[in-house]
């Protein structure tokens, strides 16, 4: 849709951060040990020196998915998890040039720490401010 220009870059941003927004409260009625594990194990991948474009891409793509499946709905997982799937690469390919690793990384990390102390403020706080650093990547990109 966004390369046929029949959607912006920011509606499809916004759509699919509030995806993973409605799963948190999800995720925080029943915790899992596995979640955090799970996302902190793509926050070494992606921290890695010499990490490919494409390998990043792919560990922000199962990062964002852990997430989601972490909610425990199907319907949710499949639904927001094919929307990510969908999205994200895309996603990256337009940022890749101006994006700063180490900050998606930072956020990434904030993310799973809230996981971790089960602080539901600093989660959603996290996702908002990966959500305004990738829409401004595409504000900065225009």
């Amino acid at each position: 849709m966004v390369s046929l220009h029949n959607v912006d870059f920011a509606t499809v941003c916004q759509a699919r951060f509030a995806l993973e927004a409605a799963a948190l409260p999800l995720v925080f009625a029943a915790p899992r040990p596995d979640t955090v594990r799970a996302l902190r194990q793509q926050i070494v991948t992606q921290a890695t020196q010499g990490l490919t474009d494409e390998a990043f891409c792919a560990s922000d793509v199962a990062f964002h998915i852990a997430l989601i499946e972490a909610a425990g709905n199907p319907v949710l997982s499949h639904h927001a998890g094919s929307a990510v799937q969908a999205m994200q690469p895309l996603m990256n390919m337009i940022t890749f040039q101006d994006r700063d690793r180490s900050r998606i990384v930072a956020h990434h990390r904030g993310l799973a720490d809230a996981l971790e102390t089960l602080d539901q403020d600093r989660a959603r706080g996290q996702l908002q401010a990966l959500a305004n650093y990738t829409q401004g990547l595409w504000r900065g990109a225009e």
